[in-house]
Parts: C-alpha cells; structure tokens; sequence
C-alpha cells in the first residue's frame, strides 16, 4: 500500500553538490518520507 509522490522543488532553492563535502545525490536518494493514517476511534 505505498505511493510515489512526485514532488517539484523550485531551481532557485534547490541544493547544489558544489555547497556540500558530501555525496548530495546519495544522501537525497536516502530521503524517505512516512505518512500514517489513524482512525478517531483508535
């Protein structure tokens, strides 16, 4: 039960690896994100 969302970032606030002493492609590929749905009567 998952779903991609695609989700745009303007080019004016993005990241640039030149900004970084670390692999900024790798460490963006490990961005996960989590959502949770809990009903009312839980």
């Amino acid at each position: 039960m998952s779903s991609a969302i695609d989700v745009e970032i303007p080019d004016d606030i993005q990241p640039q690896p030149e900004d970084y002493d670390f692999d900024l492609e790798q460490a963006l590929k490990a961005v996960v994100g989590i959502t949770s749905h809990v009903p009312e009567d839980a």
